[in-house]
């Protein structure tokens, strides 16, 4: 799967940080995807981070403990989407975190026509994440 979200307002990027990594046990990489991807987007500090996690958690009842070594498919990735989106929003009154899906269940014929449609996912202008899973 691969998600594609970009920011409208004004760029809100954190100085470089370092990603967390996930866990060697976990299937958690979609959530870890995410939440690096809003360090990168938005001034956003740990704690706060930390408390996003949780927040991202609990929007998949009944999914925990199993995600945590099966992982999450497509429709738990696309709530922890609008999960992101609303936290932003409640918490930092970001309404510019927009998502989408342009590539789910498109073929494509070789590789480089693969990653010519990533890269036309990334405007020059906006800041924009694109997860590949």
């Amino acid at each position: 799967m691969e998600a594609v979200w970009e920011k409208t307002m004004a760029n809100t990027r954190h100085p470089y940080s370092k990603p967390d990594q996930q866990g060697k046990f976990d299937g958690l990489c979609g959530v870890y995807a995410i939440l690096n991807s809003i360090k990168w987007l938005y001034r956003i500090d740990e704690d706060d981070l930390d408390a996003m996690f949780q927040s991202l958690c609990e929007s998949l009842p009944g999914k925990f403990p199993q995600a945590l070594w099966n992982g999450l498919g497509v429709p738990e990735i696309r709530r922890l989407l609008d999960t992101s989106a609303s936290y932003l929003a409640e918490q930092h009154g970001y309404d510019d975190f927009h998502w989408h899906l342009p590539f789910l269940r498109r073929p494509f014929s070789t590789v480089d026509s693969f990653w010519r449609c990533v890269g036309e996912q990334i405007s020059a202008h906006l800041p924009a994440v694109v997860i590949i899973g």
